[in-house]
């Protein structure tokens, strides 16, 4: 049997600190909480441990000296995700602050802690002895450490898969390497925006309703190699490197019970499927059957 490609994660970890409320709280209310919890999370560990449910992977991140971290590293361990490159830093680990409310929509806070410590030459060097043939980033890192992420695979011919997000913290000089860039609906207009700002669109890309939904996937394409668009429960938009395009249905789910992570688990799933040979209609089909897995999992038991 071949060996499964390896797929190197370069992100965050973090703890989550979950609260369950009936609605999320507006700008200055304070609500009290009926559950809590705390859980591993972070995009970087969330993906890498999707990605290892369907492949190989490794994670590459800064970790706390503090229990936290240690709770992070058993975390990715037990889902068979390589921490070899997941140093540990003097400090806190990352956390991030969630909000659940009973309708499974959620409000996130996150707090980098030593995982803002992760740099370009830390990315460069731990890729140099992984070897991977996929490496998969998002902004949850430095800028430094994604242009070096998507450096490392263009030198060495392998896939670089960005999740843009945040937004806010992507570097965008790392889109043109993006095969693909992942976004859901409203980070691709933010996205978009973001182009249109520093003048790579016209000025009137900037308008609310310059792009319909449709458009999204083909009107990035001109700025990646390829693209994939989630939408939550209506499923995702994709379009590849040879200009084929395509949607696919999400999976229905009987009961939502929270939807934190659920975009970790499309990415890290998708890139999962297209390291083991599938097309770009096949890995979405696999990681809309994984997101929705997710959503109607707890996340304890995922």
């Amino acid at each position: 049997m071949a060996e499964t490609p390896l797929i190197a994660v370069v992100g965050t970890a973090n703890l989550d600190l979950i609260a369950t409320v009936d609605e999320l709280p507006e700008a200055g209310q304070t609500v009290l909480a009926t559950a809590y919890e705390e859980l591993p999370g972070g995009k970087g560990l969330n993906q890498a441990r999707a990605a290892a449910r369907a492949g190989s992977a490794a994670l590459v991140a800064a970790i706390g000296t503090d229990a936290a971290g240690e709770a992070l590293l058993d975390a990715a361990r037990r889902a068979a995700v390589d921490v070899s490159h997941a140093p540990r830093l003097v400090g806190a680990s990352g956390r991030a602050l969630i909000a659940v409310d009973t309708h499974a929509e959620n409000s996130i806070v996150v707090f980098a802690g030593v995982g803002a410590e992760l740099d370009g030459p830390a990315v460069t060097a731990a890729l140099d002895s992984l070897s991977p043939r996929t490496v998969l980033a998002q902004c949850e890192v430095s800028a430094d450490a994604q242009i070096a992420a998507a450096a490392w695979a263009r030198a060495h011919a392998a896939r670089f898969v960005w999740n843009c997000s945040p937004v806010a913290d992507g570097a965008l000089e790392v889109l043109a390497d993006a095969d693909p860039v992942i976004v859901n609906r409203g980070e691709a207009r933010e996205l978009l925006l973001r182009l249109a700002r520093e003048g790579a669109l016209p000025a009137e890309a900037t308008h609310e309703d310059a792009w319909p939904e449709n458009e999204l996937p083909r009107a990035l394409a001109g700025f990646a190699r390829s693209v994939v668009v989630t939408l939550g429960s209506r499923g995702a938009l994709w379009r590849d490197s040879s200009g084929a395009d395509g949607t696919v249905s999400a999976v229905p789910v009987a009961h939502v019970v929270d939807t934190t992570g659920a975009g970790d688990e499309f990415a890290g799933a998708f890139t999962a499927a297209l390291a083991s040979g599938a097309t770009f209609g096949e890995a979405s089909a696999r990681a809309a059957a994984a997101g929705a897995h997710a959503v109607a999992t707890p996340r304890a038991l995922r």
